[in-house]
């Protein structure tokens, strides 16, 4: 499952925001949509399962579970 880092700023509750380098490479590399899974590591390691919810060209969206 792709992993994507990401700096405490960018999470904010159960909600997290992809964007730059990092949302480019989900949309236009690999292709993900809605709907995809990914996890999302914080800043201290932890690991969270989580869902892309909303993806446009500037960044993408994900909802941890």
């Amino acid at each position: 499952m792709t992993r994507v880092f990401l700096d405490d700023s960018q999470i904010s509750g159960d909600l997290a925001t992809i964007s730059g380098a990092d949302a480019h490479h989900l949309l236009n590399v690999l292709r993900m949509a809605p709907g995809d899974s990914i996890i999302v590591v914080d800043e201290r390691g932890r690991q969270h399962q989580a869902t892309l919810t909303a993806v446009d060209e500037a960044r993408a969206r994900d909802s941890a579970r």
